[in-house]
């Protein structure tokens, strides 16, 4: 129980965080760093040690931990642990139709090039 209240303190505190740094504030910029999407990208097209160690860490964390990086550093973990919190969430498999239906939209979208 005590991990559960750590684990939302660290998650507030971060999620504080992204806001003031999307309202402006500069120093908190580093937290684009933590992503996994960004540190990910850096380290591919730029070939440093820094986002490539991110990467990795982030992988090992959440191998170790779970979803840590879901709950604490991502806002949209964070944002969906908010609107889901007190909410059993009931597994209903989909139906093949909107399976295949899905999986052709985006298929198609991701085909689609403009000339």
């Amino acid at each position: 129980m005590k991990k559960r209240y750590i684990r939302i303190a660290a998650s507030s505190v971060f999620f504080i965080m992204f806001v003031l740094m999307f309202f402006g504030v500069r120093k908190l910029r580093f937290l684009f760093g933590l992503q996994l999407a960004t540190a990910g990208a850096r380290a591919v097209y730029s070939f440093t040690v820094g986002p490539a160690v991110a990467v990795i860490s982030i992988i090992v964390l959440t191998l170790f931990f779970g979803r840590l990086y879901c709950a604490v550093l991502c806002p949209l973990g964070i944002l969906q642990d908010v609107f889901s919190a007190g909410k059993k969430y009931k597994y209903r498999p989909l139906r093949p139709v909107w399976k295949y239906a899905v999986f052709s939209a985006v298929t198609g979208m991701g085909s689609y090039q403009r000339r």
